[in-house]
């Protein structure tokens, strides 16, 4: 009788003490499966970035920032912050990564969150952001004018058929109205 009692304790012991080795879902991974998945991949990407095999680098990196949001989807209690911190690392390194090996093509801008708000570009463009039509999956209508989105890793882009932009915009890097009117239709800052 003492056995069984010391094993129940002992048993009740590891399951308050370590909580996380009856966690599972069922049919799917234990959060320690899925960490060491992404940090495996997170090593296998610094490995490539060693080698110089910067488009590997990238892919893992992103597969890493996956698996940790799969933890975080599965299992939101388990090592959050740790865990939220590793998803920032792998897309801050991706974004780095990506940066140097990808490229919008011609005739595009990027947008990103420092974009340039030239005039009064930007004022107009939360005018029209009601006036915005979907055409087709990257490209919208604005007021007459088509413009197109794309997206290259990291990088997204946009090319509008107005005169401003193809005149100005383009040259100098700026967005023009109906651009302004997609980013804030689309909350593509945000993204």
């Amino acid at each position: 009788m003492k056995k069984i009692e010391l094993f129940l304790a002992l048993v009740m012991g590891v399951s308050f003490v370590f909580p996380v080795l009856v966690l599972s879902v069922e049919g799917g991974r234990t959060p320690q499966e899925l960490n060491k998945e992404a940090y495996f991949l997170v090593r296998q990407a610094r490995k490539a970035l060693y080698q110089k095999e910067e488009r590997a680098a990238y892919d893992d990196f992103i597969k890493a920032g996956e698996v940790y949001a799969e933890i975080v989807r599965q299992y939101p209690d388990w090592q959050a912050d740790s865990i939220n911190a590793k998803i920032e690392q792998c897309r801050k390194e991706a974004d780095e990564i990506g940066r140097r090996i990808f490229k919008l093509p011609d005739g595009y801008i990027e947008i990103k969150r420092d974009m340039t708000r030239e005039g009064n570009r930007y004022d107009k463009g939360r005018i029209d952001e009601d006036k915005v039509k979907k055409i087709a999956e990257n490209q919208y209508e604005v007021g007459g004018n088509t413009v197109t989105l794309v997206e290259e890793g990291p990088l997204q882009g946009a090319s509008c058929s107005c005169p401003d932009y193809t005149y100005r915009g383009r040259k100098f890097g700026f967005a023009c109205r109906h651009i302004w009117a997609i980013v804030l239709k689309e909350k593509l800052l945000k993204q």
